[in-house]
């Protein structure tokens, strides 16, 4: 033939300029493409390619059966309906797969990781094994500032768990649930908890730590059950310990002991941290200092201050400042506190020595503060109660933060009966400037005097330009203790001005009135308690007839201003004046009628 192409069988051209060992069958029926000396079935010396414009371009590989039907069968191939990705597949599975991206998926065909293994038997399974006769090594590497990263989770969060190796601090760190949990520092610490072992410097080889609940680190003996857990220290190294501290599993007690295992303290089953004994005095308690004559707790701040609290001989709890050798507080046998004193005579005794004559620069016995000034309104109080369970609230002084910054001084008292729910009521108030504000259901000012009715005594006396509460001012009004009232211009007011008036006409004639009232001498009964003198005034039951509005009752009460179910009448004598005035401008009116007769008669 003498085309360019010499035709050898239907389908097969090989161009007559071709190399001898373009294509070589040899006598063991091997076929060489690009060599003579073919070792297989087919012996390819350079590159091959498979192209295929569509569909899937594939290598297989089987073996078993017949060529028609063999028993496994492996194909390399690019599928070009998943984004032309390069896959393994075992018959039509595909096994591992590579991706546009660089990633490589074993058991996924869409893999998100440079090479993500998955096995979706939802079985328990080996998924990478290293195996090696010598030493078994896999290793991460990343850049000099960045981390080595291991990570574990699941389809839902992939990175729960993980082992990260800081190149930048040389920190290996352990996470568990999304967050760190435990690091190796660079200094060989082993941190739980906490990432910062500044604590105990370079000493430090294990530090436990938690930000919400505190840190917890358990020893126990999983074998042996009376065998006891011990930390110990001794330099010697022998097993009897210097220091020591060991968990008793004979009756659950943690141990701390000193000089050959003497025992110094420890913590027994039920909590309680016992000092110098090995049992509680009393079973409630939680923490006990033991001793046979000074049973003493101290706290030291060295080169600072240095306080203890002591129970001695005589049975008292006294704390004391022991940087100055003095005592500051006692509670005794009885009970009694004692604040300054040593010998404290009352429940709550506060005793102090300051020499300052100037007010308010003296010795403060007692502070109540409420530090909170966040809103005008709050206040800081001092409840009292009496012949009531101890949480009821029967009165109350207190203070009220008010508006720029002053402080209100307040009283308050239950109005009913005491209990612990019961709101106080304020029933008197002492402004910042002094003003003294008083509620009451009752009588809000009863003032008394034990001297006798006179005007020798006062119960009550008022002053203008006074300085102090001390000093300065000059009298203007007194209240006798006979009831007189004395002022300094003989002025009683009433508010009068037009302004505030209406209905204003005369006044009806007040001369029948006036003429029917019986103006009477008399003295009050002795057992009255009033000044037995005579005097000049009228009597309630006769007014009572005459003119009704101007008699007012009072209910009778006793001591405890109980209501007795009785009344005492009383007469406003103020509008009897002014009925009297109208009564005399009458008469004035009748006198200058009668003196304009007179007159007339005699000048006829």
């Amino acid at each position: 033939m003498s085309q360019t192409k010499a035709q050898l069988v239907e389908g097969l051209n090989i161009n007559t300029s071709a190399p001898a060992d373009a294509l070589v069958i040899d006598s063991s029926g091997n076929m060489g493409v690009g060599t003579t000396s073919p070792q297989h079935r087919l012996s390819v010396e350079r590159d091959i390619g498979i192209y295929r414009a569509s569909s899937d371009p594939t290598l297989s590989l089987s073996v078993g059966g017949t060529i028609a039907s063999p028993t496994k069968t492996y194909n390399l191939l690019i599928d070009d309906s998943d984004s032309d990705k390069l896959q393994i597949r075992d018959g039509s599975t595909a096994r591992i797969t590579l991706d546009s991206s660089g990633n490589v998926g074993i058991g996924t065909s869409s893999p998100t990781r440079k090479l993500e293994i998955h096995d979706g038997s939802g079985t328990s399974a080996q998924i990478v094994k290293i195996n090696s006769g010598g030493v078994g090594l896999l290793t991460i590497q990343s850049g000099t500032t960045s981390e080595s990263r291991l990570e574990f989770g699941s389809s839902d969060n992939d990175d729960a768990g993980y082992i990260y190796y800081d190149n930048d601090d040389d920190v290996m760190k352990f996470g568990i649930n999304g967050a760190e949990r435990l690091r190796v520092d660079s200094s060989g610490r082993l941190l739980v908890g906490t990432t910062n072992a500044v604590a105990f410097g370079s000493r430090q080889v294990l530090a436990v730590a938690n930000g919400t609940t505190g840190g917890v680190l358990s020893l126990y003996n999983s074998t042996t059950a009376t065998a006891n857990t011990r930390i110990s220290s001794n330099p010697t190294g022998s097993e009897i310990n210097d220091i020591g501290i060991h968990a008793a599993s004979t009756n659950g007690s943690i141990i701390a002991y000193t000089n050959n295992d003497t025992e110094r303290l420890r913590i027994d089953s039920s909590g309680r941290l016992l000092v110098g004994a090995t049992s509680p005095y009393v079973s409630d308690a939680n923490f006990q200092v033991t001793d046979d004559t000074n049973a003493k707790f101290v706290i030291n701040n060295p080169g600072n201050a240095s306080y203890s609290l002591a129970v001695g001989t005589d049975n008292a709890l006294a704390f004391k400042d022991e940087a100055n050798s003095a005592e500051r507080m006692r509670l005794d046998i009885n009970g009694r506190l004692g604040v300054g004193t040593s010998a404290p005579s009352a429940q709550v005794e506060s005793e102090g020595s300051v020499s300052s004559t100037t007010q308010f620069s003296g010795f403060q016995g007692l502070r109540v503060q409420n530090t909170n000034g966040a809103a005008f309104g709050v206040t800081a109080d001092i409840n009292f109660v009496a012949g009531t369970a101890s949480g009821n609230r029967g009165a109350a002084i207190g203070v009220e933060y008010m508006s720029g910054n002053k402080n209100d001084l307040y009283f308050a008292t239950s109005g009913g009966n005491v209990s612990s729910t019961d709101t106080l009521t304020e029933r008197m108030r002492i402004d910042s400037a002094g003003q003294h504000l008083i509620f009451s259901v009752g009588n809000p000012i009863t003032s008394g005097t034990s001297a006798s009715a006179g005007t020798s005594n006062d119960v009550f006396t008022g002053l203008h330009s006074r300085s102090s509460t001390t000093s300065g001012g000059t009298v203007c009004v007194h209240i006798f203790s006979n009831g007189n009232i004395q002022n300094t211009n003989n002025s009683y007011s009433q508010i009068s001005d037009v302004k505030l008036k209406e209905n204003i006409v005369d006044a009806n004639s007040q001369w029948d009135d006036l003429k029917a009232v019986q103006v009477r001498n008399f003295n009050f009964k002795a057992e009255t308690g009033h000044s037995t003198h005579t005097q000049i005034g009228v009597v309630a039951q006769e007014i009572e007839v005459v003119s009704p509005g101007l008699v007012y009752e009072t209910p009778d009460r006793d001591a405890e201003g109980e209501d007795l179910g009785t009344v005492t009448k009383a007469v406003s004598y103020s509008v009897l004046y002014m009925k009297a005035i109208k009564a005399l401008q009458e008469a004035m009116t009748r006198i200058e009628t009668l003196e304009t007769e007179v007159a007339a008669l005699k000048a006829g």
